[in-house]
């Protein structure tokens, strides 16, 4: 008997502990999908589940506060508007430098939240080709793969860990798994690095580039600093071959694997139009406000009637057949932690945009020139939380900065920035005969304050996909060809 009591007690904790797993593995999820999944989830699970409620209301396009009367005076901006001439002016500036300059809207656009990006159907895309290959057993992990993938086709560079440890599996499946992903198209999907995308990428094109792969592979580091002498020494080439073949990486491999691609189509479309920002930072006289537009738009909750049916399921005093019962109880069970995972959503990206604001004020009172040096790993110890959540809770998401300009996430965290911004303004500026060098950029660099080497100035002509002087040089154009 007591062998019975312990087997059960057992099957209960192993039952409990894999009830937990899941509802972490969809909070997570839910986390870290972009706004348009995040849309396309409420309205397809209020749909599908009688037991919740969704309230949708309209945002203005300007202030991104609801709107309080009738059409033409409807919100607050609208109201501060008519107050002065002066406070006109500011609105008109907002409206212009947040829509018809950074976000993408005009002020023709009369629904802003349609263009968005179709990422959700991409990601439906790979799990129904894998999910082909595999017995249901690995569709747990196909899913979490495919949903941690970022806007640009990476994955974390801890993903086989982290799944190993969400899913209750060992590395050898999820590398399996993993690998499967990595050969679907488009090239370099599923990658942790940008190192192992060029080298997914290099591996499908016929005949192979063995310098290039070896470049990548084994000399990484010297080619990024486009060290061709030590190179070629190394492979026996000359520095002419290694050039050549840096030339090639640069102009048939893209960065962003995942970027406008279409699986219906399987061929690469327009990008996607920049979204509508998530969150909005606002200067008030209190100081620095922090606006989670989802949770202004949309009102979740558990149906009355559903809530009050599971009240008297508890009580016993509800007369319905077992299967009405189950219906009921799994409805409601199923709202209650959609909420829930929606709730921590809305939560954790405020609680990181609010720790955002503390650490990189002068950044939002002075723009760049005010941007500290910042990791996830920071704003993580701020507000208690893994990076990687952090991570989650930023990536592919954008903010309204107090001067108008919606940003990614990601700037906050970008401290090359400001040299970036000087240094395209230098060359922008430049006499297209005699186009300024590295080492001139690093000198005008230095003179605005900021200390930075040779070989830095060139990594990030390079990030801006800025072409060496040589080939500015009596050219209409400095940047690199589109890939």
């Amino acid at each position: 008997m007591s062998h019975i009591r312990t087997t059960a007690a057992q099957e209960n904790k192993t039952k409990s502990k894999t009830t937990y797993n899941q509802l972490q593995i969809f909070n997570i999820t839910i986390l870290q999908k972009d706004q348009q999944s995040i849309e396309l989830d409420i309205k397809s699970t209020s749909r599908n589940n009688p037991a919740i409620e969704v309230e949708e209301k309209e945002l203005c396009p300007i202030c991104n506060r609801t709107y309080q009367g009738s059409l033409g005076d409807r919100c607050e901006c609208a109201a501060s508007r008519s107050s002065s001439n002066s406070s006109s002016d500011a609105y008109e500036a907002v409206f212009e430098a947040s829509y018809s300059g950074n976000s993408g809207y005009t002020a023709d656009d009369t629904d802003p939240f349609a263009r968005v990006s179709g990422a959700e159907s991409f990601c439906a895309g790979l799990k129904t080709t894998l999910r082909a290959e595999y017995h249901s057993e690995q569709y747990p992990i196909i899913d979490y793969l495919i949903d941690n993938l970022n806007s640009q086709g990476y994955l974390p560079a801890d993903i086989i860990e982290e799944t190993c440890d969400i899913c209750s599996v060992n590395e050898e499946m999820v590398t399996q798994v993993l690998t499967s992903l990595q050969m679907l198209d488009p090239a370099g999907i599923g990658a942790r690095s940008f190192q192992e995308s060029l080298l997914l990428q290099l591996q499908r094109i016929t005949p192979r580039h063995m310098v290039a792969e070896a470049l990548i592979q084994s000399h990484f580091e010297d080619f990024a600093e486009r060290r061709y002498r030590e190179i070629a020494k190394a492979l026996g080439v000359s520095p002419k071959v290694v050039e050549n073949e840096s030339q090639f990486i640069r102009e048939h491999l893209s960065p962003k694997p995942a970027h406008g691609f279409d699986p219906d189509l399987n061929n690469i479309s327009e990008p996607a139009p920049t979204i509508r920002p998530d969150v909005v930072i606002r200067k008030t006289p209190q100081g620095m406000e922090v606006d989670v537009l989802e949770s202004r738009r949309f009102k979740i909750s558990v149906a009355e009637s559903y809530s009050e049916l599971r009240k008297q399921m508890r009580k016993n005093s509800l007369n319905a057949s077992e299967q009405d019962r189950a219906l009921i109880r799994d409805s409601v069970d199923e709202a209650n932690n959609f909420i829930n995972a929606i709730n921590h959503r809305w939560q954790t990206i405020k609680n990181v945009s609010e720790a955002l604001v503390r650490m990189q004020n002068e950044y939002l009172e002075h723009g760049t020139v005010g941007l500290r040096k910042l990791t996830r790993k920071d704003v993580g110890h701020e507000v208690g939380l893994h990076e990687s959540t952090v991570s989650r809770a930023t990536a592919g998401k954008y903010v309204l900065l107090p001067n108008g300009k919606t940003v990614s996430f990601d700037d906050f965290f970008d401290d090359s920035q400001y040299v970036k911004d000087k240094m395209r303004e230098f060359i922008e500026n430049e006499d297209p005969r005699h186009p300024l060098s590295d080492e001139q950029l690093m000198r005008l660099i230095n003179r605005c304050g900021m200390d930075i080497a040779r070989r830095t100035v060139a990594k990030y002509r390079d990030e801006l996909k800025i072409l060496p002087s040589r080939f500015r040089r009596s050219r209409p154009t400095f940047l690199y060809p589109t890939v």
